[in-house]
């Protein structure tokens, strides 16, 4: 399989799972149901093409499992926390031009070749890949991720509940963006099992990807989000936390 059949078959996978975000937003009519399906998206991807195409192996267990793991944290956080609760999101809010119903599915244009991107993250298992020093690694840096990245959305979760202003507690005194943090290492970590496969350098396209779309595009735009909110008090905790 060729890098570029791997990429339309997950964009289509996941441009179909979108489409259960398209109803869903009908249904609630609630915006981050979308982000919902971030997570949905990605893990059903990966796992379809490790089911239809990758030999079995202890290997390929092992990365369903991370993806899996990861898919259904992220998912379910922002089910049980935006999604079924009263919270509305500005950044979406902000969005609408038109109507409600171009802008979802418009964020689901963008989305599913963003989602087939990280999803390439695991083509090295088309390759012969045996568990190696590697795995360790690449495990033990996932783990300390998913934990990490678990820990900076419960602050911030816990944050929101009872204040109104910048959340400055725990991870969050010395990242502006934690959590992004985190999500890049997860995807770093999955990589990372790869070293030692022909095709290493294409996983680390997922992890790369994932930095520029978060570093250049959403970091920025919830960044402009947040100064128009806190003005002032939002430009000192810039220039004072990383």
């Amino acid at each position: 399989m060729t890098v570029i059949h791997f990429f339309l078959s997950a964009y289509f996978i996941c441009l179909f799972t979108l489409l259960g975000g398209i109803v869903s937003f009908w249904l609630t009519k609630k915006y981050t149901i979308i982000d919902v399906f971030w997570g949905i998206g990605i893990s059903t991807a990966t796992i379809s093409m490790i089911k239809h195409f990758a030999p079995p192996s202890l290997f390929a267990t092992m990365i369903t499992l991370m993806v899996l793991l990861w898919g259904l944290r992220l998912s379910g956080f922002i089910l049980f926390t935006k999604v079924l609760s009263n919270t509305t999101d500005q950044r979406y809010s902000r969005m609408v031009k038109t109507s409600p119903t171009w802008l979802v599915l418009k964020q689901c244009m963008i989305q599913a070749p963003l989602q087939a991107i990280i999803v390439t993250t695991i083509f090295p298992i088309f390759s012969p890949v045996s568990f190696s020093f590697w795995g360790i690694v690449g495990g033990f840096i996932f783990c300390i991720a998913f934990i990490g990245e678990a820990i900076s959305d419960h602050q911030l979760y816990l944050h929101k509940k009872t204040h109104s202003g910048i959340c400055t507690i725990g991870l969050w005194a010395y990242s502006r963006h934690p959590n992004y943090f985190f999500e890049c290492l997860i995807w770093l970590g999955i990589s990372t099992l790869f070293i030692g496969s022909p095709n290493y350098y294409i996983s680390l396209i997922g992890p790369i990807g994932l930095f520029v779309i978060m570093y250049f595009v959403t970091g920025p735009y919830t960044e402009k989000c947040s100064l128009e909110r806190h003005g002032a008090a939002y430009l000192n905790y810039q220039s004072n936390t990383p």
